[in-house]
């Protein structure tokens, strides 16, 4: 199978499909688990999939991937009244791809969700690719300190990001209890 289609008239779409992990796919899954979310909307017949964040940047290099590994082409917009930026966009094919091979959930995941088991059994490679997503939309430089942040409000995906500088030996600092004031998981390098 090299793409799928679905719709019919003027919402018929044909998506390349993804025969195997690549480094791309796991910044994708990573961008997603960290700030994406997936929803059915009216009638349950709406697959959406939206993710955002302050840096237009990034959301202009998420587009890209979603290019490359499935001919899809998203835009940017801007939330003026939440000052960040976001995609937004409605494909079943893609929608159904993240639930069934990945396992995200549907809604909201924040506190549930973990690495996926796809990506923890695969290669180093491919899960340091699967950080680099993380880390573009849920991670961040902290102000006045010379560290990266990583926050998180799932203990298991903290712990699997943990696992990861662990086969890097990359030396790191964790709580392992949620902050107090904002109830994140936090890893600092």
């Amino acid at each position: 199978i090299k793409e799928l289609s679905s719709g019919t008239g003027n919402t018929y779409i044909k998506v390349k499909v993804p025969k195997y992990l690549t480094e791309i796919l796991c910044k994708i899954v990573g961008a997603i688990i960290a700030d994406g979310n997936l929803y059915l909307g009216k009638d349950n017949r709406k697959w959406q999939i939206k993710i955002g964040d302050q840096y237009e940047d990034n959301l202009e290099l998420f587009s890209g991937w979603l290019n490359q590994e499935f001919d899809i082409k998203c835009k940017v917009k801007k939330d003026k009244n939440l000052r960040m930026f976001y995609i937004d966009f409605s494909n079943k094919i893609i929608f159904g791809y993240l639930i069934k091979i990945f396992d995200i959930k549907i809604g909201n995941k924040s506190s549930i969700v973990s690495i996926p088991d796809v990506i923890k059994q695969s290669p180093l490679n491919y899960q340091i690719f699967f950080a680099v997503g993380l880390c573009m939309f849920d991670g961040g430089i902290g102000f006045g300190r010379r560290n990266f942040s990583l926050n998180t409000k799932s203990k298991s995906l903290s712990e699997g990001f943990n696992a990861i500088l662990d086969k890097l030996d990359i030396s790191y600092s964790y709580n392992e209890k949620p902050n107090i004031a904002n109830g994140l998981y936090q890893t600092y390098i």
